[in-house]
Parts: structure tokens; sequence; C-alpha cells
């Protein structure tokens, strides 16, 4: 048998001591848990943001305009933050060991090298922010470069500010109350409180805590200052860049936390447990619930999809379905339908407004209901506007709305969960969206049931904006003409509120609640207590538009006075499906947590294409009464990899306009509705 021979004393020891070691650096690493993290999270973010699949969410965060004061803005809330950082890190650092009874940390570095250290982890998101806003054009380097330097003259100036408020809170005895609170602590503030040099028994605050109470101020009164500046602007001219939102919000977490685990770690409380109990508590209150605004005054009277559908007077219909997809939706749903319309004049005279008084319906989803929501609010008993009005219908579906959002979660959805009490009902994230989507224009914020007058007398066409109930999963629809009877799986709002009203702009964000970006929201009607379903995006249930629009179209033409001999379904779709990828051989045994939720997001987008097809394509074998003939005509931006955040880069639109001209020259789309038009009697002017 063989024996292992004994470890001797002098192995022993070192071994002890080399673990010992190991320990201690856990737990200084532990004591650094937020500080690191952040610090991580500050450098790898523009990485994860600009080089993997999450660039469609927030590449456009980077994308700053450097004729105003964004990048000084940006400037200046990425080295707050950065220097937050710093100076969190070096006090923990530097008083952890009093605090916790510790071994020196072991490091060499002065002050002066945290600093500039920590100036230099804020530089990839300056880096990322120049690359992206220069190669989109849309700024000249050294016009970017200017403002970057101002923003850091003031960063400084407000690092250095601390200083003098540290030495003013000394001054005028506030240091003293904060000193005595801290002695009342079991652990005598340790840590916290020491001996003033040269001052004997007096007791202050430790050299570092001070200027971090200063600067701790200062980014407080920074925070406040941008809030309350844009609050004062919410839906006009951005001039806070949203990037600046999510540092301010990183610098706030690090403040918190990092300053509350240096105060309990002392006592072994875990701050993370705290916190969520805290979330726990509050999350049963329905005060800190998201609400949409509901207005007074009933629908009046009754309108059906056959009545909607004879009111232009015309034997042939255009009925349209606009699908989700952010703002890149918006966008293409606005640039088709104004550029069909223009196409229209182009080739059948200027005075031609067949196209847009042929439509006699939409129905939209999520980012297309924005889209359609313009186009539709565009109409006058004169019809559709000018081009230059027409123009404008894209301009606005393609404006950002992702600075409003930023806003919302950075400050009123920041503090809802921790003080719902405070904070009204209808200051949110969502509220922040729909006023951003209303861009001033007073027609938006009106009732939606004020649309129905232009349906009626055939000016105008029907509208669905389709949403979903989050707590039952069917659809709901915010609609100017009334589907009925009522099915298993949709409801109406007017049906479940039948004396309220919503405006525009609400029905169109709440049929555009992207997952996370905006919220769940009830109606305010009843106070909290009163129970409400949530509307959520209408692509949950049906993110291309078709199951409303067949229902209708059906209700429509199955009616014995119909009338109508043609119609043209015309589908828009702001992304082409992603291709299927190939077998993958390098799933192992961790794929199977997953692969549930993969497959549920995978046959979400496959499944509901395939019901669209398959329900278009149903609806145009059905023999109608009057022998309707039924086409459709699909126009899909050709890209798979679209943008699906509120935010178009310059290169983005310009990637829209390229595509729809490129499918005027090329597509089948203009050709199939050219022939609808000359079918339903349009014809060109006489040559002169």
């Amino acid at each position: 048998m063989i024996h292992r021979p004994a470890i001797g004393i002098a192995e022993a020891i070192a071994l002890g001591t080399t673990f010992g070691e190991f320990l201690n650096i856990l737990t200084w690493v532990y004591l650094l848990r937020y500080a690191l993290f952040f610090s991580l999270l500050l450098v790898a973010f523009p990485v994860l943001a600009l080089k993997t699949r999450l660039s469609s969410l927030f590449a456009g965060l980077f994308d700053v305009d450097g004729r105003g004061a964004g990048m000084v803005i940006v400037t200046l809330t990425a080295m707050t933050t950065a220097w937050t950082m710093m100076l969190t890190t070096w006090l923990i650092l530097a008083y952890s060991g009093r605090r916790f009874d510790l071994a020196g940390a072991g490091h060499s570095l002065s002050f002066n090298c945290f600093v500039i250290i920590y100036s230099l982890a804020a530089l990839p998101v300056l880096i990322s922010v120049f690359w992206e806003s220069t190669r989109q054009g849309k700024t000249p380097f050294f016009a970017l470069f200017g403002r970057a330097v101002l923003g850091l003259i003031l960063a400084a100036a407000l690092l250095n500010l601390s200083v003098p408020i540290a030495k003013s809170i000394r001054r005028s005895g506030v240091e003293n109350w904060i000193v005595a609170l801290f002695k009342m602590l079991p652990d005598g503030g340790a840590g916290y409180i020491g001996r003033r040099p040269g001052a004997g028994s007096v007791m202050s605050l430790l050299p570092f805590h001070g200027m971090a109470l200063g600067l701790s101020l200062v980014s407080f009164a920074l925070y406040i200052a941008i809030g309350q500046a844009k609050y004062a602007r919410l839906g006009r001219s951005a001039r806070v860049p949203t990037l600046a939102y999510m540092l301010l919000l990183l610098m706030l977490l690090c403040w918190g936390l990092t300053g509350a685990a240096f105060f309990l770690d002392r006592y072994r409380i875990p701050i993370l447990a705290l916190v969520l109990l805290v979330f726990l508590l509050t999350s049963f209150s329905s005060h800190s619930d998201h609400y949409y605004h509901v207005l007074e005054g009933a629908r009046e009277g009754t309108l059906s999809p056959g009545a909607a559908l004879r009111a232009g007077g015309r034997s042939c219909a255009i009925v349209v379905a606009a699908n989700g997809g952010g703002i890149q939706a918006a966008a293409w749903t606005a640039r088709v339908l104004t550029g069909l319309e223009l196409k229209c004049r182009e080739e059948f005279g200027q005075q031609c407004r067949e196209f847009g008084r042929s439509i006699r319906y939409v129905s939209s989803v999520s980012g297309g209901s924005v889209g359609a929501m313009y186009f539709v609010n565009a109409y006058s008993d004169q019809g559709l506007p000018d081009r230059e009005a027409l123009e404008n219908v894209v301009a606005r579906a393609e404006e950002s709305s992702l600075d409003e959002i930023a806003w919302g979660l950075a400050y009123p959805d920041l503090w809802r969960p921790i003080f719902p009490f405070l904070w009204s009902q209808r200051t949110d994230r969502g509220k922040a969206l729909e006023v951003a989507l209303e861009r001033g224009d007073p027609q938006l914020s009106r009732r939606l049931t004020a649309w129905r007058e232009g349906v009626q007398k055939g000016w105008r066409p029907a509208t669905t904006f389709n949403a979903t109930i989050a707590d039952t999963g069917e659809r709901l629809l915010f609609a100017t003409t009334d589907l009925e009877p009522e099915m298993y799986g949709r409801r109406n709002f007017y049906d479940l509120y039948p004396h309220h009203d919503v405006s525009a702009a609400t029905a169109a964000r709440l049929s555009a609640t992207f997952p996370y970006v905006s919220p769940a929201a009830r109606a305010d009607l009843g106070g909290p207590r009163q129970p409400q379903f949530h509307a959520v995006d209408g692509g949950y249930y049906d993110n291309y538009g078709t199951a409303t629009l067949v229902e209708w179209l059906d209700s429509a033409l199955n009616q014995p006075d119909n009338s109508i001999e043609h119609v043209l379904v015309l589908e828009i779709r702001g992304a082409a499906l992603n291709k299927p990828k190939g077998y993958d051989t390098s799933r192992g045994w961790f794929y199977q947590f997953f692969a549930p939720l993969a497959t549920m997001l995978h046959v979400r987008t496959a499944a509901q294409l395939s019901y669209a097809e398959a329900e278009v394509g149903l609806i145009k074998r059905i023999p109608y009464l009057s022998n309707t003939k039924i086409d459709s005509v699909v126009f899909e931006f050709p890209a798979e990899d679209v943008p699906l955040s509120w935010h178009l880069t310059k290169q983005q639109k310009q990637n829209i306009e390229s595509a729809w001209q490129q499918e005027l020259k090329q597509g089948e789309g203009w050709d199939k509705v050219k022939a609808f038009l000359l079918a339903a009697g349009v014809s060109k002017p006489p040559l002169s």
C-alpha cells in the first residue's frame, strides 16, 4: 500500500497564506461588487449595443445630433457617471479596512491615477457616439469634438465643485449633525468618521466622504435639472439625447446601490434582498400600476363595416393591413401609403385623388398603427393634402420618440416602485410616448370617435387600432366602426366602456405597446382600486392586422345591400420575415432550458404570417352575394434586420426611401394598384 507523504509545516503555512490571500481578494471583490459591475457595464455597453444582436434595439442610442447641445450633455453625463464610479470605488478601497476590519486592498495607485483611469472608462461611450453620429453624415467630426470638449470642461468643473461644497457643509455645521448621527450607530460610524488631523478629539467625516457627498449632490442636481428641462418640452424637439438618460440612470444606481451596500454590509444585510422586499411590498399597491387616460363621452349611433365600405360611393374599395415592428413599421406604413398616393397623382394627373379616396378601411398593429394614425389624420373633406403635407406625414412617422421613453424610464418609472403614492397615474413612459406621438397636433389629442363623421361621409377611411388584453389574451379594438357581433377572442373598447372614449394618440400608443419599452396600461376609471383590463401591443395576438381586417371585410361584404364589386387588400409589412436557419449541431443539454421560450418566439412570427396569408387567401375565395372580386397585394420592406426601437438614424431613413423607390421600379405592387385603379374607372388625363 502506497502512502502519501505528509505535508510539511512550511508548506502548510505557505498554503494557508495563499488561501488566506485568496479569501481576502474575494472579500474585496464582494465589497466592490456594485462599483465593479457598473464600471464594467459602462465600458462594455457600447460593444453590446453595437456589435451584438441587441443592436436593433440599442444602436440608435449612440446617434446624437451634434448641431445642438446633445454631445455636450452626453459627454457631461458620461464623465460624471464615470467619476461617480471612480469615487465610490476609491471610498470602498480606502475605508473598508476600517469598517470591516480587513487587511488593506494592496493597491498603490494615487487618487489622480483613479481619476485618469475612470476618465478613460468613459471613452468607449464617447467613441461609439462619434462613430455612429459621423458615419450617418448627420454631424461633422469637428463639430462633435468641439462640443465633447465643452462637455468635458463642464464635467471637470462639476467634479471640482464637489470640494468647495464639502467645505461649505463643514463650515455650515451640517457635518456636525452627520457625525452625530453616525456616532449613534452601534459601530460608531466606522469607515465614515474619524479624528480630524490637528483638532485633538474632534470627529469629522473622513476626507473623501465629504467630496463624495459634494459630488452626489452635484449629480442629483444635474439629474433633476435635465429631467425638469425635458418635462417642460415633452413632445417637442429633443435636446437631451436618449443616451444621457441611460447614463444618468446608471449614475443613480451606482450611487444608491454602492452607498447602501457599504453601509449595510457591516450589519450583514443583503442590499438586493432589501430592494426586492421593497419592490415586493409596493408591487401590491395599485398606485404603482400604469394607466391610460379615458375621455368622457359616448359614441353617437352605430356605424357598421358595410356602411363604412359603401360610404365612398364607389363600387371598388381598398382595405389596408399594416403590421407591427416599432418605428420601422411606422415609417414604412406612412411611406407606402403616401408614396402610392403621390404615384397615383404622377400617373393620372395631379388633381387625381382616387387612391386615397378608394381606401375605405385600415387595420393596423403596433408600429403600423403609428404610421396609419398620421396618414388617416391627414384626411380632410377634400381628400388627402398636397405633396408637402404628405411628405410631412412620413417625416412625423420617422421622428424619434426614444428620448421621451428614456425620460419616462429614468424619472417617473424609476421612482414609481419606491414611492408609488407620490406619482400621478398619468405620468409614465407610456404617457411620454403618447405626447411624443402627438407632435403638438391637437387633432391627435381629441376623441377617436371624432373621425367617425368623416367615415360616415365617405372622405375618411374607417380605422382599427389593434391592441391585446394582457389579462385574457384577447384582441382589443379601438375602432371607428362597430364590428358586431362580439366573438370569443375579440373585444371592442366602446363595448367595454360605452360612455367613454380615448384620443387617437392613446389608441395608437396602446396598439404600439412595445414589450418593456412602454408599459401595459389600464383605463384610469374608478380609481386605482377599480379593476380594469391592461392593454398591450396588438402584435401579441396578430402582428399583421389581417385577423381584424378579414372579419371586418367579411361583415361588410355579407350584408344584402352590398354594392362593392372589387376589393383590393393591401398588406404592408415593415420587414421581411427572417429566413429559417439551417440545422444547428452545437446545441447541448443547456439548450433544453430555453428551448420552449425560443420555440414560442419563433412560432409567433412564422405562425402569424402563415395565418395572415391563409386568412387573406380564404376570403378571396368566398362567393359573396354580389360576386365581389377580391385581390391582394403586399408591400414588404426587403431587409430582415431592421431597427426595433423608436429611433431611426439618417441612414435608416434613407434606406426606407431607397427601398420605396426600388419597389416602384422593380416591384409588382404598383402595377397591381394601378390595374385596380384602371378597373375602377380612373383614366389618365389627355395629353395637352
